[in-house]
């Protein structure tokens, strides 16, 4: 148990040190050499890692090869349960029930209101649990972009944008739109030496993904984008100027 919990750490420290988009088998070179019955696999995502408390999920490494998308399974001291998930999609926000599930934030008690409820922490993941218990995380709630009425998940337009060989970095967000409440805005970063225009761009994700997920808009910079301290891209400052006006970001 010592050396699960020794390789889960370590897996997870190289996963938050990471700040390029990586490939899930490519976490499985960071493990020590441990047995199979002693290695923990953490999915490669520093954003998406998570339930919050980097415990309440774990990926044995028998399973980590045939599932490498998911992050694995709720550990055994954990309850996880899903929030008004989608009818559609069945992601919903992810829950978490257990001991070592925290008690409060620390002098915040509308935070602590807001995610502790009914005896569940809410996570703030929006995430699916297939038939055998394998959990898959979308997106952040807070970055699901409505469109007309569809549901968009940031994360799955990113990752389109992320396999055009000329894309180095990719922030998908929503912004105001007077039609559709929001539209769906991709900020790119191109890789050096490489062109691309939003034509091609767009054309590439409608090959991709359904013609409401493709980005309305894309911005071309080459400034990198900005992150916080373990990388994690701040889409809070690229979405502000879009909703100055507006009194929450959201329409």
């Amino acid at each position: 148990m010592v050396h699960a919990m020794e390789a889960l750490l370590h897996a997870q420290s190289v996963a938050d040190r990471t700040t390029s988009k990586v490939q899930p088998d490519s976490i499985f070179r960071h493990h020590p050499d441990r047995s199979d019955d002693e290695r923990v696999v953490v999915h490669p995502f520093p954003d998406r890692v998570a339930i919050k408390a980097r415990l309440s999920n774990f990926l044995p490494h028998e399973y980590a090869h045939s599932r490498p998308e998911s992050v694995g399974f709720g550990a055994p001291v954990v309850d996880l349960d899903l929030f008004e998930p989608d009818p559609a999609t069945g992601a919903g926000e992810l829950l978490v029930r257990g001991p070592n599930v925290v008690k409060g934030y620390w002098n915040k008690p509308e935070q602590t209101v807001d995610a502790l409820r009914h005896g569940w922490y809410h996570s703030g993941d929006l995430g699916c649990m297939n038939a055998q218990g394998y959990v898959f995380l979308v997106d952040r709630a807070k970055d699901m972009i409505i469109s007309g009425g569809e549901n968009v998940y940031s994360t799955e337009v990113e990752e389109i944008l992320y396999q055009h060989p000329a894309v180095m970095e990719a922030a998908v967000f929503g912004v105001p739109d007077t039609m559709w409440g929001e539209a769906v805005h991709a900020v790119v970063v191109p890789r050096p030496g490489h062109t691309v225009d939003t034509v091609s761009l767009m054309a590439f994700c409608r090959e991709h993904i359904a013609g409401y997920k493709v980005p309305k808009h894309i911005d071309l910079r080459s400034d990198p984008l900005p992150k916080s301290g373990p990388g994690k891209v701040l889409k809070r400052e690229l979405r502000a100027p879009f909703w100055a006006s507006h009194t929450a970001q959201i329409n």
